[in-house]
């Protein structure tokens, strides 16, 4: 929350002045956090946030109580269904109540949509990014997006950043080659993509193979993974997993590795990527 708490203070500090105990009257700065989530039933970010969130420091000087605005991508804002045309109406709608007296949120927290960090620039709003992707619908990955927003704040590191410490460690190890099993859906496997790329790019050999985690045919398709491996002489396993609390991808591999007696045998090193 570390990041979360000096983007708030940012935000302080562009509203108030530079040393700021409160309002006048006493009542504190109106601060509105939304946060997306899937569905406007989904209630799990509001929970998490409530829980683990805290102001300190002129934030807490200057603010009242957090209200949290749900943001649904495909109920509210519905950017799978319209782009980018509904966002800006629908934050405004969003607001128009009581509750919040039409002021618009101090920042929104969520997934990455292309869509959305670009309406959020143009309304000056602060953006969140907590993952590299949507939920189950994306518009665009931040790792296809190269744009460099103002009001886009990452809380991860660049997959780009993560990717390269597993470069390096093949590079430490002195290997040659590998071979990956990822998600087949274009979709899922960006980040898988730009490893295989940064990895051939310093002249290393990767085998691609991929899957997918929804089909019942899986474990078929890891068992051959694992049985080209052995067969080959690839020793150096990488497993790339973007979705892994959705997919479980990395706990199938590792699950059907120990009969074939890989993960007992020290020739054989696993790389889990999980960015």
């Amino acid at each position: 929350m570390l990041i979360f708490s000096l983007l708030l203070t940012f935000v302080a500090m562009g509203l108030i002045d530079s040393r700021c105990t409160r309002t006048r009257n006493g009542q504190g700065y109106p601060l509105t956090i939304g946060l997306l989530s899937s569905s406007a039933n989904d209630q799990k970010p509001q929970n998490v946030f409530k829980r683990e969130m805290f102001l300190s420091g002129e934030v807490a000087n200057c603010f009242k109580v957090p209200n949290y605005l749900n943001l649904a991508v495909n109920d509210t804002l519905m950017i799978p269904q319209h782009g980018w045309t509904r966002i800006e109406s629908a934050i405004n709608d969003s607001v128009s109540n009581e509750t919040y007296k039409g002021i618009l949120p101090n920042l929104i927290v969520g997934p990455f949509y292309v869509n959305l960090a670009m309406i959020l620039q143009r309304m000056g709003i602060p953006y969140l990014v907590t993952d590299y992707k949507g939920f189950d619908w994306i518009d665009m990955n931040r790792v296809q997006d190269t744009v460099k927003w103002k009001t886009v704040v990452e809380m991860r590191p660049p997959v780009q950043a993560q990717n390269l410490a597993v470069l390096d460690l093949f590079l430490h190890r002195n290997w040659k080659s590998a071979m990956m099993v990822m998600p087949e859906s274009a979709a899922d496997n960006q980040e898988c993509q730009d490893l295989i790329g940064q990895l051939l790019n310093h002249s290393l050999s990767v085998i691609p193979y991929t899957v997918d985690p929804k089909s019942p045919t899986l474990t078929a398709s890891l068992r051959e993974f694992l049985i080209n491996a052995k067969m080959y002489l690839q020793t150096q396993l990488l497993v790339c997993s973007p979705r892994d609390p959705r997919d479980k991808l990395i706990e199938a591999v590792l699950t059907l590795a120990r009969p074939f007696g890989i993960l007992q045998d020290r020739e054989f090193s696993f790389v889990m990527v999980d960015p």
